[in-house]
Parts: structure tokens; sequence; C-alpha cells
């Protein structure tokens, strides 16, 4: 039983939170590999430099209107610069 337990709140805890499309973005951000960040950031199954300046152009956008821990890349529990630079050397 406890070990269910476990299983179910492991799980509960990389459930992606609900975002929205950036700017100028059809859309939605997509966690591709289901860890609880999203990658891509315009929605089109792909991870490339524009993601990576689409996150740093819509950062205080993200700030506002997105979950934090959607974008907190280096997991500190706030979303800022830092997270676009490691998210670019996810990337790259």
């Amino acid at each position: 039983m406890i070990a269910l337990m476990f299983i179910i709140s492991a799980v509960s805890a990389v459930k992606p939170a609900r975002v929205r499309p950036l700017p100028g973005q059809t859309h939605c951000p997509v966690d591709l590999n289901r860890d609880g960040f999203y990658e891509d950031m315009n929605g089109d199954r792909h991870v490339t430099t524009l993601d990576v300046q689409l996150f740093f152009q819509w950062i205080e956008w993200i700030l506002r209107y997105e979950p934090a821990r959607a974008f907190d890349y280096n997991r500190n529990g706030r979303v800022g610069f830092a997270d676009v630079v490691g998210f670019y050397n996810e990337v790259y």
C-alpha cells in the first residue's frame, strides 16, 4: 500500500502543468520527454534555437501567465534568465 502511494505521488510530481500558447504562437508549449518541463516553446514537436529565442523573448510573459514549475529548468523555485541559459545548455 505504501509503495503504491509512492508511485502515485511520483507520477503526479511530473504531471505537466497546464500552459497556454506564447504570444504570436498558435500551439501550446509541449513537454516532449514528459519530465514536467516544456522544451518545445512553439509546439511544433521539435526543439531548436527558435524555442530558446521564444523563451528569452517572452520570459516576462511566462513569469506572469505560466506555471513556474513548467519552466524552472534550474529547479530553484523561480523562473529567470538563468533558466533560459539552462534551457539553451540542454538544447546544445
